[in-house]
């Protein structure tokens, strides 16, 4: 009974239970089901998949998708281990003996929990990878895995650093003033937000290499395409860089430039020319939809609630368990482990709204360009062939339907088979 008072402890068999539940969960869900009406038509992917295809993608994904959704868990409670172990409190008690200046305590403690942070991430990893070698899906030795995944590690825990320190280092200077801390924390972030979702584009705009798309004749048609679509584009260009897995493509609207079409090489290099009107149909949809202002609204009023709720539930903790775990005020530097735990859990938990919202839109999108370029055996082509180059699930546990920012392969041969059937072309 001693035991089960013992936060860590308590933490630990909660979490091991939830990734049981996890691993059951997707043994159960992955395999994949088709509607039965839909048996036998280009929405079954036993048309276009091979038996075997089938048997290896429900093998990897049954691996996988565990380990995701573990993953997304241990992101979070790594931290928390890291608070209610005593770990946290423990180095900056370390720290403060130093007694250097406090900007630089807070600069080093950032750095500690990022490396635990990355740390515990690896392990994670590092354990999928040993079970997805042991089914012969991982081809790599673990020791040559593991020595890649330390190589890029290093500028992943960089930009981690970079991205938790501006916030994180905001929040605190901003708790140090007292008064009502979190009032003028949403004041912050609306200039922030409005940065991110208006100038960050332009950035990217200058930023990202592209070069014109070296058939002049198609650019061309797409021109003539958009334009009979009442958009006025300024051209479409090809970059190397991946760009959305779904649709490798965007349209690049940043705020008071030329509109234009982007496409990543791989796209242009395994889709056919009618694919590629269908795919600039849908980013035409979003530009028609002015889905760029009602996501970026979206997106800044759920990353205001996601910051807010994370302030509030760290001041409850900290006046209600501080004391018990090492952080002895708001302020304090072992407190930063707890808060960005608790960010990253609120993360988890607004993630399905955010997937929905942004799901809602690439409906839209799609329904755009069923209008404008009414070819649905363009798109199933399409869909089909994405399923086979990418190797995607095509239709994911509900789970993980619920994480996604766009509706699963089946659900959108789905919407191309019916579109087709109106058209009494079955």
């Amino acid at each position: 009974m001693r035991l089960l008072k013992r936060p860590v402890f308590v933490s630990v068999l909660l979490f091991v239970v939830y990734a049981i539940l996890m691993v059951i969960y997707f043994q159960y869900t992955v395999p994949i089901r088709v509607p039965p009406e839909y048996a036998g038509t280009p929405v079954d992917p036993a048309v276009y998949l091979t038996p075997e295809r089938i048997r290896r993608m429900e093998t990897y994904f049954s691996l996988y998708f565990p380990y995701k959704f573990i993953q997304l868990a241990w992101s979070w409670f790594i931290l928390w281990l890291l608070v209610a172990g005593g770990g946290a409190s423990r180095m900056r008690a370390i720290l403060e003996k130093i007694r250097l200046p406090r900007f630089l305590l807070f600069l080093v403690h950032v750095m500690f929990v990022v490396i635990v942070y990355h740390l515990g991430r690896m392990v994670a990893a590092f354990i999928h990878y040993l079970t997805l070698y042991d089914s012969g899906i991982g081809t790599r030795h673990p020791l040559s895995w593991l020595l890649a995944y330390l190589n890029a590690m290093v500028p992943a825990l960089a930009e981690d650093y970079v991205y938790l320190l501006v916030p994180t280092a905001i929040v605190w200077w901003i708790m140090s003033r007292g008064g009502r801390w979190k009032l003028k924390l949403a004041l912050v972030l609306v200039p922030l937000l409005m940065i991110y979702h208006f100038v960050y584009p332009v950035y990217l705009r200058y930023t990202t290499p592209v070069r014109p798309l070296p058939d002049e004749q198609l650019e061309q048609k797409i021109l003539e395409f958009a334009d009979r679509a009442g958009i006025e584009l300024e051209g479409v260009y090809v970059t190397g860089e991946v760009i959305v897995v779904d649709m490798n493509a965007r349209m690049d609207y940043a705020p008071g430039m030329p509109t234009r079409v982007v496409m990543d090489e791989t796209m242009l290099r395994e889709t056919n020319e009618e694919g590629l009107f269908l795919v600039v149909a849908h980013e035409l949809g979003h530009y028609a939809g002015r889905h760029l202002i009602t996501l970026s609204t979206w997106d800044s009023i759920l990353h205001m609630a996601k910051v807010l709720a994370s302030a509030w539930l760290y001041e409850r903790f900290v006046r209600r368990w501080g004391t018990r775990f090492g952080v002895r005020k708001l302020t304090d530097l072992s407190g930063i482990a707890m808060f960005i735990a608790i960010f990253l859990f609120m993360t988890m938990v607004f993630k399905p709204v955010e997937a929905a919202v942004t799901r809602h839109y690439e409906r839209d999108a799609d329904r755009y360009a069923a209008e404008i370029y009414p070819y649905p055996e363009v798109a199933i082509e399409s869909v089909q062939k994405m399923v086979v180059l990418q190797g995607s699930h095509p239709h994911p546990p509900l789970l993980d339907r619920l994480l996604s920012i766009h509706p699963s392969y089946m659900e959108r041969l789905i919407f191309a088979y019916e579109k087709l059937k109106e058209q009494g072309k079955e």
